[in-house]
């Protein structure tokens, strides 16, 4: 199953398409040399360029929704889509709307939106042994100049470029070594059988040659990252609707070993992130809690704690309800405030309606539905946290 060294396509050695004939339409997937039809579509899988159609269609929401007077958006990702049509979005989304708190947070890129900043930081606990995320939010013009937190995030985000290397590696080489234990497990998880791990390894091959055959560093962006998965998804018509979920989830489950196996030390610690952040007169919020429980019980010294997203959904009221006795307990202190996030990635909507990530492309900037809902709105009555009043607490935190 090991996939021969590859030339470089560059050199010429792309396999013609049209030599495959009438033959089975898998046999050219099973060639970890990519041809042309392969070199075609990796090119478009990495290229940010958004035609003046699509960006036109992606400024204009399917549903607008109104009689929302106050909208918080501090948990999105703007991906690779200008800024300029996400405000458009958002201005079409709440045509009602007369206040809007709305700070992009790309993962460790930092985004400026108006008069504020923000930006969502992976780190560490190394006493919790865990890969933790932070929300960290910024006064525009405190940032300006933040030499060392933008080192500190240019350094981490070359952490997904790494993983997508391993991925590939792995899949296209599951009979070394060092790979074999990832494709083990995953193949217990699974249940893939020879075709399927034979398909991946091919798609994989193809694409580590067509990255080492670009002029540059392998792309590291967030995007990118699900390269494999995209390419495995463009090439549905060929695998068939019965492989190509077999290959997803045989894939899937190699990233998540991948990732699992990352060096922690590799990330900064969480404290030298809020440390930075606070001394720029930043906000910090913990995200994702249902993934990140144990910093719930670290004592970190944070502004807020989301409550709910699509991805952490299940606890909300319960977190509400330890926040306010958490603040009860310590009246004189400055309160925790809850916040919701939509951790809407906007680059998700350019994709097609029946991917594997279908689910996120129903998010929308701004809309987290349990503000409104009863019976969470009377525990957000009793902790005293409306999305008015974070909203305001938020802006006067940060100095405006």
């Amino acid at each position: 199953m090991n996939a021969p060294d590859a030339p470089h396509p560059e050199n010429g050695t792309f396999r013609d398409p049209a030599a495959h004939g009438g033959e089975d339409p898998r046999r050219g997937l099973l060639d970890p040399v990519p041809d042309a039809d392969d070199a075609a579509l990796f090119r478009r899988l990495v290229d940010d360029t958004i035609t003046p159609e699509r960006l036109e269609a992606l400024a204009r929401p399917v549903q607008p929704r109104h009689g929302v007077d106050h909208v918080l958006a501090i948990h999105w990702h703007p991906q690779h889509v200008p800024l300029d049509i996400a405000r458009r979005r958002l201005a079409a989304l709440f045509p009602d709307a007369r206040d809007l708190l709305v700070i992009p947070t790309e993962h460790n890129v930092l985004h400026v939106w108006g008069d504020h900043a923000g930006v969502e930081a992976d780190c560490r606990d190394l006493r919790l042994g865990l890969k933790v995320q932070l929300l960290l939010h910024f006064r525009a013009d405190r940032v300006r100049e933040a030499h060392t937190l933008r080192a500190m995030l240019d350094h981490t985000a070359l952490y997904r470029g790494i993983q997508l290397r391993a991925l590939l590696e792995t899949a296209a080489r599951p009979d070394e070594a060092g790979h074999r234990h990832r494709v083990e497990r995953a193949v217990r998880a699974t249940g893939s059988g020879p075709e399927v791990l034979a398909t991946a390894a091919a798609c994989a091959a193809k694409l580590l040659c067509l990255l080492d055959a670009e002029r540059d560093a392998p792309p590291a962006d967030e995007r990118r990252s699900t390269l494999l998965r995209d390419f495995v998804e463009a090439r549905r018509p060929q695998l068939g609707p019965v492989l190509t979920p077999q290959v997803h989830a045989y894939t899937k489950a190699l990233r998540d070993r991948v990732k699992a196996e990352f060096p922690l030390d590799f990330f900064h610690d969480a404290h030298a992130f809020m440390e930075e952040a606070r001394g720029l007169g930043g906000l910090v919020t913990i995200p994702h809690p249902e993934q990140f429980w144990p910093i719930l019980l670290a004592g970190y010294d944070v502004d807020a704690i989301e409550v709910w997203n699509p991805q952490s959904r299940r606890h909300t009221n319960f977190l509400i309800s330890v926040v306010n006795e958490a603040n009860a307990k310590h009246p004189s202190a400055k309160p925790t405030l809850v916040t919701m996030g939509d951790d809407t990635h906007f680059g998700e909507m350019l994709r097609l309606p029946d991917g594997p990530e279908q689910a996120r492309l129903a998010r929308e900037i701004g809309v987290q539905p349990l503000w409104e809902d009863p019976v969470t709105l009377k525990e957000l009555e009793r902790a005293g946290m409306t999305r008015e009043r974070v909203i305001d607490a938020f802006r006067q935190r940060l100095g405006g």
